[in-house]
């Protein structure tokens, strides 16, 4: 669960950081935002992996 929880919140920190950065005017490099967006996605595909293959609480029951 604190994973999940740890991942979601560097996901929405890198979304909000890269916005930001497009947004306002500043000279930011490429790169910093590209690696934001990327960190993003990572992190949106950590916490989907993590949610599915969370165990069912039935199943969970039934085999122990």
């Amino acid at each position: 669960m604190l994973i999940i929880a740890l991942s979601t919140n560097i996901a929405m920190l890198c979304l909000v950081s890269a916005v930001l950065q497009i947004v306002l005017p500043n000279d930011a490099p490429q790169w910093l935002i590209f690696g934001n967006i990327v960190v993003f996605v990572a992190c949106v595909y950590y916490t989907y992996k993590a949610v599915t293959v969370w165990p069912d609480e039935e199943k969970a029951a039934t085999i122990s």
